[in-house]
């Protein structure tokens, strides 16, 4: 009997070693490509022009000090990641700033996902044959609606919050069995640093408890008693949190552009778009397809209950909650599969708070994996498969309609991975996929704007200039107060020289948003070139009094004050230049030349040697 047991074991543990190198080799398969590609969308926000990765080792006790994007005075997000800031930290320090070697980490610790995944299906699914753990990891793995988070470097928030969050559970579980108290060490610990990746992990603590008491038997109230490492974690990093972001709850200024929910005024508008978010979810669960690194407006639009979306919605969620009824007690795994799903899908659904964007393919990235145990489950119990067996070898129909969805799933995949190589190619992806988002056709047009600048044909320059406006146009089109796509329509019309286009643009850009300082100051100096100083003046003071210490702003005053001959404003604003250094030899030579004007010579002499010696 022993050496039956012995013999069972070996062949285990030389079945799961061989699962792994297949998933290891798969992973190679379908995301190796990756390891080429740059930085792409948001990397530089986060990575490549984040001070705090970007002054070393050194700097990593700062993270759990400030948020994740407290560096940029124009995002509209104030996340809490100080275990993802100093992972970025850690392989800018190895590998400097080479993109190649940070998408290898992602592969890696795509890879640690997959291991302990399937460690973590064997324990919770101990009479099922081992096939069944592995099948559901390399659908997880195939999964197309994963390739933004393994394809895009700042995702590796999701993917050590995932794996950490696995790795958690795993220790959870043993300490259960064991009560080990390195066991109980480890899961605290562990989930700490998952939490201190990503906020959303908060979500896992209603893992703990209904694992005990669907899978374990446990019941209810003992569940929650077991599972206090995880909530002590939790309360720590609230803490921390807290203690950085100085009491900060929600961490984002958005608008309609961001979450189509604040374009929804009555209930009836604001639940049926709820639910049509919803379904959006179930959608790309189901058929992850045509998908788009963006959603946001008017890409899913602000609907009613009129619509089928929200009535198909929820019949689906009417659905899940009836098979969780019905199988909570014969198959525990299909009830915890649904939990799973909806706990870890809670915080970004928008359903219970107000996310910062309508709908992202990243939110699914570990709530998917709830979806497709439930799929292989309850496929399996339908048709009355032998759970002992393998899902392949039970019916050959079944096997044949797995080995479709992986096909499927292979090319789908590998398809989406390559159009995250670089920005040209993931925003024309994202117009083909969401033509109606502002925010696809304004990223398209914008790089086709920097890429024209770089163009030394002139055919080719033109022919960029001419798709970056056909886009921008669009955008207009879809959101006309988006002001950030008129001010840039206003810049190309100006490089043109094509003046007065240029002058309605950017008033337009001012009209929606009065405080957008590029827009007032191209605006002025273009009233300068075209020697319509007052008007100058005018808008300069305005972007003065939206952002006084500015070097674009202050320079630009010195100047047209000085062609006013407004000498004592030159001087109070290149002095308050200086103060804050920022002085320049324009501001130098307009101070200069107000001194003189006001028989300052001293003073006037004083800045003509500042100008010479800077010349």
């Amino acid at each position: 009997m022993s050496k039956q047991k012995d013999k069972t074991q070996k062949v285990n543990k030389e079945s799961s070693i061989l699962f792994k190198i297949i998933f290891a080799l798969v992973i190679i398969v379908v995301y190796g490509q990756t390891i080429r590609f740059g930085f792409v969308l948001d990397d530089d926000l986060y990575i490549v022009k984040n001070p705090l990765v970007q002054n070393g080792i050194y700097n990593i006790p700062n993270t759990f000090l400030h948020g994740i994007s407290e560096h940029f005075k124009g995002s509209n997000f104030m996340g809490y990641r100080p275990a993802t800031v100093s992972l970025y930290i850690i392989e800018k320090s190895i590998f400097g700033m080479n993109p190649q070697a940070f998408h290898f980490v992602n592969l890696f610790l795509y890879s640690l996902i997959a291991f302990q995944l399937y460690e973590l299906l064997k324990k919770l699914m101990p009479k099922y044959n081992s096939y069944y753990s592995f099948l559901i990891v390399l659908l997880f793995l195939l999964h197309p609606i994963h390739t933004e988070v393994v394809s895009n470097i700042k995702s590796q928030d999701e993917l050590l919050s995932g794996l950490c969050s696995l790795l958690a559970i795993n220790f959870f579980i043993r300490w259960i069995n064991t009560e080990n108290i390195k066991d109980l060490i480890y899961t605290f610990l562990i989930f700490l640093i998952a939490l201190f990746s990503k906020e959303s992990t908060i979500a896992y603590l209603a893992i703990f408890p209904v694992l005990l008491w669907l899978v374990f038997d446990y019941t209810l109230f003992t569940s929650l008693k077991k599972a206090w490492p995880v909530f002590l974690s939790a309360v720590l990093f609230l803490l921390f949190r807290s203690i950085a972001l100085k009491g900060i709850v929600q961490g984002y200024e958005t608008s309609a552009r961001e979450n189509i929910l604040y374009a929804a005024n009555t209930f009836n508008e604001i639940w049926a778009t709820k639910l049509e978010i919803i379904f959006m979810y179930f959608k790309k669960s189901v058929l992850p397809f045509s998908l788009s690194w963006d959603y946001s407006f008017n890409q899913i639009p602000v609907v009613n209950f009129s619509s089928y979306m929200p009535s198909v919605s929820l019949l689906v969620i009417v659905a899940l909650l009836y098979v969780f009824l019905k199988y909570s007690k014969s198959n525990s795994m299909i009830a915890l599969s649904i939990i799973w799903f909806a706990a870890l899908l809670s915080p970004t659904c928008n359903v219970f708070i107000m996310n910062g964007t309508t709908f992202g393919e990243r939110f699914l990235f570990m709530p998917i994996l709830g979806i497709i145990i439930l799929f292989v489950l309850l496929l399996s119990t339908l048709a009355k498969q032998d759970i002992t067996q393998s899902p392949f070898k039970a019916n050959k129909y079944i096997m044949y309609f797995y080995l479709s969805i992986i096909i499927v799933f292979l090319y789908s995949t590998m398809s989406r991975a390559a159009e995250w190589k670089d920005n040209i190619t993931l925003f024309q992806s994202g117009v083909m996929s969401a033509p109606n988002s502002s925010r696809t056709n304004v990223a398209l047009a914008t790089e086709y704007m920097n890429l024209a600048e770089k163009e030394m044909v002139p055919t080719t320059r033109n022919s960029l200039v001419d798709s970056a406006l056909y886009y921008f146009n669009k955008t207009v089109q879809i959101d006309s107060a988006f002001s950030d796509a008129w001010y840039k329509m206003g810049l190309i019309n100006s490089i043109k020289s094509q003046n007065q286009e240029a002058i309605i643009y950017y008033r337009r850009a001012i009209k929606f948003n009065d405080k957008n300082i590029f827009a007032l100051n191209n605006l002025a100096a273009l009233y300068v070139s075209i020697q319509k100083p007052d008007s100058a003046y005018y808008y300069f003071s305005k972007s003065y009094a939206t952002e006084p210490i500015n070097n674009m702003t202050l320079t630009n005053l010195t100047v047209v004050c000085s062609l006013l001959d407004k000498n004592q404003e030159v001087i109070r604003y290149g002095s308050l230049a200086i103060k804050n250094q920022i002085g320049n030899q324009k501001i130098y030579l307009n101070m200069a030349n107000a001194y003189r004007k006001l028989n300052n010579i001293q003073e006037a002499n004083k800045f003509q040697d500042l100008w010479n010696s800077n010349n």
